[in-house]
């Protein structure tokens, strides 16, 4: 497997803080030990780089924001400090379809250091994607733990399972989706487009590997082979002139690679398929839609839906789908008595010659 990039949260010179040990410019929690500093802030003074805080744009789809959450960082650690200015402002001015934001300790967290108030800080409405901290020893993904409307897939993870001994948990945070401290392991970012017209649906797919994919922990994933991770969430930015702005969906547990769930066919198909954020147009009515003036059935290339409402998908209504980020458009429950006893969805799907022989 080829890597783009390694990116690490923190504690990369412990314990000794030996300069043979150096990795990486996050240092992680030294808070009044200057002492065991002083190799690291040596070695990239030595070549040039004394700010703290950093950003690199790793890919074309990914943009890293690297943070000091020490606390002696000069800038500040809290959410009005000259630190979290620089933050706000390099997000405004990143043009990446996915922006994540990195840190040593955990704004939230359910194991032995738990959450981390002041580091709190808005980076949802600031235009992060995800948040990644580590200094607890455990792995969790952690949904929207601030109680934000409209940010119920927002992700915010834990990974300090890089080698040290691992932490158990303790008081479980409500917003605690997945946690696993059986052994440690690594996390693998993968990102994708796919461009339809002037749609283009960016996937970002987050998942962590437990050290030789052997079961134990009792954590997500119990069972796993050497090629399963122990939890995967996506996350899918769309966007395009014709859907009138940027969609954020979300999506617990990740489809195979060059799969994606087709609510066409309700089967897997190739990439191309419809997926979440993908643009439906739909009919409500209790018979089947009017023909167009061309004379063109609903079912065909050239039917006119221009009249009919539309929305991103997942589209539904009552309980939430799979993954519990809610639907992005709600229909209304298709009784007698809303009107809508059927609904018609059209959507542009482009299949592989394999799939599309495929029987529905």
């Amino acid at each position: 497997m080829s890597q783009t990039a390694v990116a690490t949260l923190g504690n990369n010179n412990m314990p000794g803080g030996l300069q043979r040990n150096i990795a990486a410019r996050d240092w992680g929690n030294q808070c009044g030990d200057d002492t065991r500093l002083k190799p690291y802030l040596d070695y990239f003074a030595a070549i040039g780089v004394t700010q703290s805080v950093y950003d690199v744009r790793v890919t074309s789809d990914i943009h890293l924001f690297m943070l000091d959450s020490d606390c002696n960082e000069p800038m500040g650690r809290n959410s009005t400090s000259q630190q979290a200015d620089w933050l706000k402002g390099a997000l405004a001015a990143s043009d990446a379809p996915l922006k994540l934001v990195l840190l040593h300790h955990a704004p939230f967290s359910s194991s032995l250091y738990g959450s981390d108030p002041e580091m709190q800080w808005p980076f949802e409405e600031w235009g992060a994607d995800a948040v990644l901290a580590a200094h607890d020893h455990t792995y969790e993904r952690l949904l929207n733990p601030r109680g934000l409307a409209g940010r119920d897939g927002f992700p915010y993870f834990v990974n300090g399972l890089g080698g040290a001994p691992r932490f158990p948990f303790k008081s479980i945070l409500p917003s605690s989706k997945a946690r696993y401290n059986g052994k440690n392991g690594a996390m693998l970012l993968t990102s994708r487009a796919v461009t339809s017209g002037d749609v283009i649906r960016y996937e970002l797919d987050v998942a962590f590997y437990a050290a030789g994919g052997a079961a134990g922990g009792g954590g997500p994933g119990a069972g796993a082979t050497a090629a399963a991770p122990r939890d995967c969430y996506r996350i899918i930015k769309t966007m395009g002139a014709s859907l009138g702005g940027v969609t954020t969906t979300y999506a617990a547990g990740c489809p195979s690679a060059g799969d994606e769930f087709s609510l066409l066919t309700n089967r897997l198909a190739f990439l191309s398929a419809p997926s979440p954020g993908q643009a439906w147009s739909y009919y409500v009515g209790g018979k089947l839609p009017p023909t167009s003036k061309s004379g063109a059935t609903w079912v065909s290339v050239g039917f006119d839906d221009s009249a009919w409402p539309s929305g991103p998908a997942p589209l539904g209504y009552g309980a939430d789908p799979p993954g519990g980020s809610g639907w992005a458009t709600a229909l209304a429950t298709n009784t007698a008595a809303s009107g809508a006893r059927y609904y018609y969805l059209r959507a542009l799907v482009c299949l592989s010659i394999e799939a599309a022989a495929q029987p529905t």
